[in-house]
């Protein structure tokens, strides 16, 4: 089967998406990140995606990772599980039409990358991408491609996590949104302040973003903890679940059209 197979390494989950070459999404798989640098388990779980998506022929690989240390091993494997197709590794200035407003543009992750083209090619307009992962990152960009920066919070199961190193008496929590805002037990008042107090922090971030813009956008949420909120907590926020790689279809999609060659591996510096 041909297709374009998204790949997206987290510091949490790789997600891997199969789409149509017209991006009708066929597969999709999440399964926790292998975050040494094992070239035998990335070989191993390159040929278990080739076997459950039936895809030995893509037209194009992409690859979004965060994770430093395993990114050159893992394109690597790329390049000797399909020697005969357009493989890409996305780091900033793949889309020369996305103007990255940076101090340092070339600061700007892969993740970010993605999934802001993800939200230009589906809204053309002013959106705030509030991608909740191992961190919780959220973002602008307007309708002509404009990326104009950020903000960083700590991700959720990391306050959890922290929260028990630095104050030990406190329990390790379950991730899981409390039935109340006010907790009746330590547990649940852990809950809520982290992600109550998160979703509340983002909502307000999200207000001051426009205010400081001067224009209304559109908000959406995404990334693998969006899943702990209902829609009705969400508000004026979205969840979009594969924003992400969809922006990496498109990324790949434009390249292709762009650069019709074969192969093209994109520089890993």
């Amino acid at each position: 089967m041909s297709g374009i197979l998204t790949l997206d390494i987290g510091n949490t989950d790789i997600v891997t998406v199969l789409y149509t070459d017209d991006g009708l999404r066929l597969r999709d798989d999440r399964r926790m990140t292998i975050k040494e640098e094992s070239y035998q388990r990335y070989q191993s779980f390159f040929q278990t995606i080739i076997k459950e998506f039936n895809v030995e022929s893509p037209s194009a690989v992409i690859l979004s990772c965060v994770v430093p240390q395993i990114r050159e091993t893992v394109f690597a494997i790329m390049e000797e599980t399909w020697p005969n197709t357009k493989l890409l590794s996305v780091v900033p200035g793949i889309l020369p039409e996305m103007n990255v407003m940076l101090e340092e543009p070339r600061e700007l992750g892969a993740d970010i990358v993605a999934t802001n083209t993800g939200a230009y090619y589906k809204y053309k307009d002013w959106t705030i991408v509030a991608d909740l992962g191992s961190a919780t990152k959220l973002s602008v960009i307007d309708g002509d491609f404009n990326f104009y920066g950020g903000i960083i919070v700590p991700g959720i199961a990391f306050q959890a996590k922290s929260l028990h190193q630095m104050i030990p008496h406190l329990p390790h929590i379950e991730l899981k949104k409390p039935e109340h805002i006010v907790g009746q037990n330590t547990i649940a008042s852990i809950q809520s302040g982290i992600i109550n107090g998160s979703l509340a922090a983002i909502v307000e971030l999200a207000r001051q973003i426009e205010q400081e813009m001067g224009h209304p956008c559109r908000k959406i949420m995404t990334g693998g903890l969006a899943k702990l909120y209902t829609p009705e907590d969400l508000g004026d926020f979205e969840y979009d679940e594969f924003l992400l790689s969809d922006g990496l279809y498109q990324i790949a999609k434009a390249r292709i059209q762009d650069e019709p060659a074969k192969k093209n591996s994109i520089s890993l510096d």
